[in-house]
């Protein structure tokens, strides 16, 4: 191979790096200048998800400033749907694990059925992020439980949630009120206050004061 072939072949190597090089560069150019909204939009919507959270009612006090209805904050057993999903479970490893959940929750002495789980989280007011209470004010002792076994159980966890709490019981229930679960009927016949608007799994006061004062309460 004479050396003049071996030039040639060498400036043909070169003009194909330097193109390389070009193509490159314009390609990195073009993604940074002018796709980078566009990626940042991309980005930002696959690391995003819309969670509600639940706010603690208003408390209720007497003419002294004496608390009469406040909220306490007690431990929850919560279903997260996508995370379930993601674990790509049969429809018998998904029922084992719900029936071993359901009996893990009957022995902390609250009853609850497979069934009471399926019909919770077909709830429509739930997304597929939400984390989902399918048994509230539980011992502390499940959170330790299903806190040590998420491979075991995934998308269950123990989580703090607030309910009513009545500081004197029964006594002047009838003015107090109480609350519960809104439904279908008080959804869309109650208006929007301060661009607040209800939901399925809201609690709303039902009579008394608490129904009295809703819109500041809520």
């Amino acid at each position: 191979m004479t050396d003049e072939v071996i030039r040639y072949r060498m400036r043909v190597l070169a003009v194909i790096a330097i193109s390389m090089f070009i193509a490159l560069t314009a390609r990195l150019w073009y993604l940074q200048a002018l796709k980078s909204d566009e990626a940042k939009d991309i980005a930002t919507t696959n690391i995003t998800r819309v969670v509600n959270i639940e706010a603690p009612r208003g408390q209720i006090y007497d003419s002294s400033g004496k608390l009469l209805v406040g909220n306490r904050i007690v431990a929850s057993v919560t279903l997260n749907p996508k995370e379930v999903e993601e674990a790509e479970m049969d429809s018998e490893e998904l029922l084992e694990m719900l029936t071993e959940v359901a009996v893990e929750i009957n022995r902390s002495g609250k009853l609850l059925k497979v069934a009471d789980i399926e019909q919770i989280i077909k709830n429509p007011s739930y997304g597929p992020y939400d984390d989902i209470p399918i048994a509230v004010d539980v011992p502390e002792d499940l959170l330790v439980y299903f806190g040590e076994r998420p491979s075991r159980y995934p998308g269950i966890r123990v989580a703090d949630r607030s309910v009513r709490s009545y500081l004197y019981g029964s006594l002047a229930s009838h003015v107090l009120g109480w609350v519960g679960p809104v439904t279908n009927f008080e959804l869309s016949t109650r208006k929007t206050v301060d661009g607040k608007d209800y939901s399925l799994r809201d609690q709303i006061g039902k009579s008394g004061i608490e129904l009295m004062f809703e819109d500041d309460l809520r």
